[in-house]
């Protein structure tokens, strides 16, 4: 999926699963809805990164906390290096807006992708689904734009994280 012109494009919107040896422990597999057996016939992590990178070359990648951490933590394991690509974190991005209005956060749920989106008024989707994540990420990102330009727009720069 890609964000052009602030629309969603969601033409080559993809879900990949990716292969694990280890045991899921039960708590992700209720969260995550993965089980063991579907992550022994998953896709093997280089191919699947790989193939994003190639897709988000040239590009800047939106991400929600959690996504940017895994892949850094997959690029050092596989290439030695972190992610390759700018980042626009929305979870960034909202601490630093409650920040600037003096607004407490509480222990960090405030931060979550979905508490995010209900204060934008978005929809909300299954959690914890790379896919679903990644449009509720997308939506966030487009509402947190909206809001800091005022309708005026603003440089990509001013929302890089890293």
């Amino acid at each position: 999926m890609s964000v052009r012109c602030n629309r969603i494009d969601l033409s080559d919107a993809c879900h990949r699963l990716v292969q694990t040896a280890r045991a899921i422990p039960e708590a992700s597999a209720v969260v995550h809805r993965i089980t063991d057996d579907q992550a022994a016939r998953g896709e093997r992590l280089d191919k699947v990164l790989a193939e994003l990178l190639n897709k988000l070359a040239g590009k800047v990648m939106i991400a929600h906390h959690l996504e940017k951490g895994f892949l850094n933590t997959a690029c050092q394991r596989l290439y030695g290096v972190r992610l390759p690509v700018s980042v626009i974190d929305t979870q960034v991005l909202a601490k630093h807006t409650f920040e600037r209005r003096h607004i407490a956060l509480l222990k960090g749920l405030d931060l979550r992708l979905h508490a995010l989106g209900e204060r934008y008024n978005l929809p909300r989707y299954g959690a914890h689904n790379a896919l679903s994540d990644a449009l509720a990420a997308a939506e966030l990102f487009l509402a947190q734009v909206a809001y800091r330009g005022r309708g005026k727009g603003a440089p990509l720069r001013d929302f890089l994280t890293w």
